[in-house]
């Protein structure tokens, strides 16, 4: 059949052909690029632009020298990761699981905040809370990880690779959880749903929470640093915790809400990187099927040359 085509036309299926494969390839890797990753990472910087309006680096720093150094720290300090992350666990759905979690949860904060800050705290240095807000995004980052889903902070092509990966990007369960962390409820109906005590000198402890609908979670979580921070200026019978001891209330920004904080849409971005997935999944089958048309039509070409 091919040899009755004039040279003309099989220059024209070749570029057809070869079209077929380079578009297959590039809508491949353009729609699975950037992921849910990409969706993180503008809500990541949203929330980093918060915590450097709440927590200026240089402000706010709890100085070494106070005699309840070890016990702020060591409670306080450190209840704000067991917060963060026992904040994302859902108390009203598979209770009998729970605990659990809880206790994994608890064991994974425990171990980062020790790896993170057990040398600065042994060596009784001062502690930025700037530092630790930028901390807390990289202990969120790896909470998402290990208890959730690799692909909510890598690309799409990072996670097509990773083990086990395309068989999680495809699954019900993730669609679900990606549609939840997107929601945005009434924030004051969200607080509610979350009980809590402090923050106090034993912390900011969560007792019970509706889980991680995840810009509400955060103008939850970063408003309660708002007022770790009014407590930390009394909280030596009057006196601040901070190296700076002019601070005072009027220091400490106005609640923030959900308008300043970027709203993900993970569903879409899910759906893209699926998308993106099939045409890269098969580009290689279509190369096995159209490379040797390729092939018999440049052989061609090169005997007509002769």
């Amino acid at each position: 059949m091919l040899s009755n085509l004039s040279k003309k036309i099989k220059f024209i299926w070749l570029g057809i052909l070869t079209g077929i494969l380079s578009i297959f390839l590039i809508l491949g890797i353009g729609l699975t690029v950037p992921g849910m990753g990409l969706e993180s990472l503008k809500f990541i910087n949203s929330l980093k632009t918060q915590i450097q309006r709440a927590f200026p680096q240089g402000k706010f720093v709890i100085n070494s020298k106070i005699q309840i150094y070890n016990t702020l720290v060591n409670t306080v300090l450190k209840s704000s990761y067991e917060a963060d992350i026992l904040s994302s666990l859902n108390f009203y759905e598979n209770s009998n699981q729970n605990e659990a979690i809880k206790k994994e949860y608890l064991a994974f904060a425990d171990n980062w905040f020790n790896n993170q800050w057990g040398t600065t705290i042994n060596n009784r240095e001062n502690i930025d809370l700037y530092d630790v807000g930028l901390d807390l995004i990289e202990f969120d980052k790896s909470v998402a990880v290990k208890f959730h889903s690799y692909g909510y902070v890598n690309t799409g092509i990072q996670w097509m690779f990773k083990s086990g990966g395309i068989n999680q990007m495809f699954s019900s369960a993730l669609q679900h959880h990606a549609l939840v962390q997107q929601t945005i409820n009434n924030q004051n109906n969200y607080n509610q749903m979350i009980d809590s005590t402090g923050p106090d000198i034993n912390g900011l402890v969560v007792h019970k929470s509706i889980g991680t609908y995840l810009v509400n979670n955060k103008v939850w979580f970063l408003n309660m640093q708002l007022k770790n921070l009014a407590y930390g200026m009394t909280a030596l019978g009057g006196d601040t915790i901070f190296v700076n001891t002019a601070l005072t209330e009027k220091d400490i920004i106005a609640p923030i809400t959900v308008n300043d904080l970027y709203h993900p849409n993970f569903v879409s971005a899910l759906d893209t990187t699926r998308t993106g997935t099939v045409f890269i999944l098969m580009w290689p089958f279509l190369l096995a099927a159209i490379l040797p048309v390729l092939v018999i039509i440049i052989i061609k070409l090169k005997k007509e040359k002769i």
